[in-house]
């Protein structure tokens, strides 16, 4: 199987997180693969580079004046300005002559059969990955409205509108007022500013729009977990070895048809994004997530038994590291 090729970023604060991601692409990655780590602070760049990963490849921010952070910005505002631009540093890094690169956010955790998003994305040049809680409403201009895709994970090839589309994403994170209007090859009319409500992600609802032919929406074959969508799954069929979920689906959720081709079929959950997840380790225990709306999830028993085994997972990596 072809080589992947993965980037993520992160503060010390997040190494535990971090690591816990790179263990499990070690531990369920079918074909070769090179993580690269941008590193934000000093700190973080010195213990990966010590602990000398095999297939983790630590860079570190300062070190690259297209990644340094000019607009003095606040932690969480520069990490969504640098999901744009590290993975088009990376693409366009002529030495490195990737064939394609995923971003991933450094608080996921791939399980068993994480490559089929790969087989899913298949020759297209974007890959994108919706929330599944929210329709992709396209004209929502609220301040913190999410959008409909999420940033977790996203997917671009290295072709010309592979790298078009990137260019597109890091020049709307770098301008988000930009007014001028555009329009899609169905006469959609739209602009950057409208879509500037939750940093870097909300843009992603335009790469459809505007790449019909050449982005897919990954969820076809594949399920994820995250915070906001695991109270749509029935987990009726689930266990550790297999993970086995689908989509409840009802009236309130006929826009998921749209998005996700069969949306009640059973799929393997591949990977879970552990968004605001705190671990607690002197009291043996965590708290799940931010988004305290969502925590009834938690009373499932599948879903409360996956976070429990991502905080094992991760006092693992702790241990392991001396974190």
């Amino acid at each position: 199987m072809s080589k992947k090729y993965y980037c993520t970023l992160s503060d010390i604060k997040y190494i535990n997180q971090g690591l816990a991601l790179y263990e499990s692409l070690v531990k369920h990655s079918e074909s070769r693969f090179d993580l690269f780590y941008l590193c934000l602070d000093r700190e973080i760049y010195e213990t990966l580079t010590c602990l000398n990963f095999r297939y983790l490849h630590p860079i570190l921010a300062e070190d690259h004046k297209a990644l340094r952070n000019i607009n003095n910005l606040k932690m969480q505002g520069y990490a969504w300005e640098l999901g744009a631009k590290f993975t088009k540093e990376l693409l366009n890094d002529e030495g490195l002559k990737l064939s394609h690169i995923m971003y991933i956010d450094s608080d996921i955790c791939t399980y068993k059969g994480f490559e089929k998003v790969f087989d899913e994305i298949g020759d297209k040049s974007i890959g994108i990955l919706p929330h599944l809680h929210l329709p992709p409403a396209f004209n929502e201009d609220s301040y913190g409205y999410p959008g409909g895709y999420n940033v977790g994970i996203i997917y671009f090839k290295d072709s010309v509108i592979g790298k078009e589309c990137l260019d597109f994403w890091t020049h709307a994170v770098m301008n988000p007022y930009d007014e001028t209007v555009l329009k899609t090859p169905n006469g959609v009319e739209f602009n950057i500013k409208t879509h500037n409500t939750c940093g870097d992600q909300r843009f992603l609802e335009m790469f459809p729009e505007r790449y019909q032919d050449e982005c897919h929406i990954i969820g076809q074959e594949i399920n994820h977990g995250a915070p906001w969508c695991y109270q749509i799954y029935n987990f009726y069929n689930f266990s550790f070895e297999n993970k086995i979920t689908k989509i409840n689906m009802n009236t309130d959720r006929a826009w998921i048809n749209k998005i996700i081709d069969d949306p009640e079929k059973e799929k393997l959950l591949t990977f879970s994004h552990f968004a605001g997840f705190k671990p607690d380790y002197e009291k043996d225990t965590y708290d799940a997530t931010r988004e305290r709306f969502n925590e009834e999830f938690l009373n499932n028993q599948s879903c409360r038994a996956i976070y429990d085994e991502y905080y094992r997972f991760m006092k693992m990596v702790k241990e392991k590291y001396n974190l």
